[in-house]
Formats: structure tokens, sequence, C-alpha cells
């Protein structure tokens, strides 16, 4: 076994229920100012935002935030400069991913020494060094996809410029939440995206070349769960049980890629959201069959002890996360397997609606310019400007 290192994680309270126990464990940091950041839609009102207002109103105050799409420089810049003169106690962020990941970003800028923009420690952007602590901060994620909730960055986007990182082993949240009753009003076709996007990130994690035998078992009980819950939380919203399966899914994904890292996909998705302000998870539900379909392709030609080993993985991926949809899998060669694999995800993006790239906004002039500067990040082949190309175009033009 080579060595390796592995980054902290959250403490973690999961289960149906688990939002009542936050309480009791920020009663640890007695918060006597919180800034409460969710998305606009079902929460604020909610009998959860209710239960935090009521917590805090023995003499603390609630200061409520809230996110619309991705978390944006002049977003962030706006809530830290308001924030700051009087720095609430705990951070506690309530929502999807780019709640997260603003909570995370906010959190961070409170401690920022000068103050100044976001944009000053942003990786590939700015030209200092990120704060190196962050205020007090809870995650509660009510998707179950990015896996934000366990991971050190926070990723901000300048529609029409750039998607970056603010990244440091400081952010990590001091608590995750995963209360499946949060996440049953989560729409439909967020559901969906959400749920491939996490599927996605257990995949590239466990094909990457920086998994860890750590990672690798994340990712083999991320997968199961995720196979026994996908399609149950598409067909059921109100199955309790598979959307804590999706969540744990979501979450051990977080934790997998901040390991091992992630692949063509990711190198993807990033450039592609900072051209049009389209969803994350609808991108890679977009690029993910495509990518594994070329990807298992190229190394099922390759001859060698990597390429056998890598397309080993992907088969044996495909048959974690479809025993329970297509038992047959199990007996399919490696190459078989993975194309079964690549099958699936873009069966799943069809039967759920997700749209394609051109039908996201995506032209080709646009996807040209990304297949020449994308990064494969950890993809296990080596991938050139050609291949990036045909993955996008298989993007562009399969539709639901």
């Amino acid at each position: 076994m080579k060595p390796f290192s592995f980054s902290r994680t959250p403490e973690l309270l999961a289960g149906p229920g688990s939002f009542d126990e936050l309480f009791t464990r920020m009663e640890s940091e007695s918060p006597t100012d919180i800034a409460l950041l969710s998305g606009a839609g079902w929460f604020p009102g909610s009998k959860f935002h209710i239960a935090v207002e009521e917590y805090a109103s023995g003499g603390g105050r609630v200061r409520h935030f809230t996110v619309k799409g991705e978390p944006s420089p002049s977003l962030i810049d706006s809530i830290s400069a308001e924030l700051k003169p009087d720095p609430p106690s705990l951070v506690l962020a309530v929502g999807g991913g780019s709640v997260l990941d603003t909570g995370k970003a906010v959190a961070a800028m409170l401690r920022a020494d000068d103050g100044g923009s976001i944009e000053e420690f942003l990786e590939g952007v700015g030209t200092r060094p990120p704060p190196p602590a962050r205020a007090p901060l809870f995650a509660v994620p009510t998707t179950a996809g990015t896996g934000s909730e366990a991971t050190k960055n926070a990723v901000v986007t300048r529609v029409g410029s750039y998607k970056k990182s603010l990244r440091h082993d400081a952010y990590v949240p001091d608590v995750a939440v995963l209360d499946p009753v949060l996440q049953l009003s989560c729409p439909p076709a967020v559901t969906a995206a959400s749920g491939l996007d996490a599927i996605t990130q257990l995949v590239e994690a466990f094909v990457s070349t920086g998994a860890t035998p750590l990672s690798d078992a994340l990712c083999r009980e991320g997968l199961a769960a995720a196979g026994s819950s996908f399609a149950r939380v598409v067909d059921r919203p109100d199955d309790v049980e598979a959307r804590f399966g999706m969540a744990y899914a979501a979450y051990l994904s977080g934790i997998a890629l901040a390991n091992a890292g992630l692949g063509i996909v990711h190198g993807l998705a990033s450039p592609l959201g900072s051209l049009v302000a389209a969803p994350h998870g609808a991108l890679c539900a977009a690029l993910v069959g495509p990518a594994v379909r070329l990807v298992a392709e190229k190394l099922a030609a390759t001859d060698g002890r990597e390429a056998r080993a890598s397309l080993a993985r992907y088969a044996e991926a495909a048959r974690i996360l479809l025993r329970a949809t297509d038992p047959a899998v199990a007996e399919a060669c490696d190459a078989d397997a993975s194309a079964r694999l690549a099958d699936a995800l873009s069966e799943w993006r069809v039967a759920t609606r997700l749209r394609s790239l051109d039908s996201l906004g995506y032209r080709s002039a646009m996807l040209d310019t990304v297949a020449r500067s994308a990064s494969p990040k950890n993809t296990p082949c080596r991938l050139d400007s050609s291949d990036v190309a045909a993955i996008l175009e298989a993007a562009r033009r399969e539709e639901g």
C-alpha cells in the first residue's frame, strides 16, 4: 500500500430529525448572533426557519440572507461587508451547494484581516493567500449533490469570466447535518441533477489517479447507497429513506473528491459554468455518460496493466451502482460493464428530462474554446483536445 494523507471531515449529524439535534450541538458554541444563509425558495418562513429564529429569541439574533443561483463575488462581498462591522458568532448555511459554498466563503471573509474582495483570494484569479481561518460554520444541505458540506473549498462564479475556488483546509465546516426531511421539497429536476452530480463525483473519485484505499472504501459505500436510492427518490420524492440514502451518497462523494480528486467531467464543468449560468448538476448530468464512454473505450483499446486496472475500476463502479437495476452487469466483462455504466448514466439523464448542452445554451464555438483549454484533472488516461471535443459534442447533441 502506498502512503497517503486524508483531509479532516466535519462532525456529522445524520438521519431524519437530525436538524433538531443541531440546536443541542449549537449550545456548545453558545452563538448569540447567527448569520443564516438559505435559498430563496421554500426555506424562508418554514418550520425549520422558525426553529432557528426561536432558538435565538432568548437573547440572540438571526440575520438572514438568501442566495439565488451560484455564488458570485459581488454577493459574497456584500454579505461579508454587512456582517463584518458586527461579526456573527456562527454562520449557519441551509440550502443547496450554492448556499453552502456562499456560507463557507462568507465565514472565511469574516476573518480576512483587511477586508477587500473575495476575488483577491480565488485560485487563478487573485494573488493573495486565502484567510487561514474562518468564523464557526455549520452546514445543512437541502439537496443531495455537491457534498459541499464535507469539502474545504467554495466555488465562486463570475458568469462570462471564471468559475474558481476559495480553498483552505480550515474551511471544512465544523458540523454537517444530513436530515433527509429537509430534502423532501427539492424539485424533481434538482433532485435528478443533484443526484447525478453526486454519482459523477463518486465514479470520478473511484477511477481517479489520486485515489487512496480510504477514498475507495467511501466511493464503494457511496455508489451502493446511490444505486439503491437514486431511482427511488426520482420516482417517489417523499421516500425519506431514499432521500437519506442520496444525502449519504452525496456526503461521501464530497469527502472522496476532496481526497482523490476528480476527472474530465469536472474539468469541463467549471469552464462551462463560467460561460453560461447553467446549474452545475445539470452540466455533470450531460457530460458524465459521454465521458465515461470515451474514457472506458480508450482504456479498453490500450495495452498495459494500468489501463486494465483503470477499466476494472469503471466495471466495479458499474457493478456496485447498477446491481439493483441491472443485475446482469455482474456477469459482464470489464469493457461491457463499463459501457453499460455509460449507457445507464445517459439513460438516467434522459429519463429525468435533464437537458443536453445544446438545450442549456451552449453553441459549438463556445465548446471549441473549452475543448482546447479544459483540464483532464485525474482522469485515468491521456485525453487530447479531440477527445475532449468528442465528449462535448456527444453531450451537446444527446437529447432527452
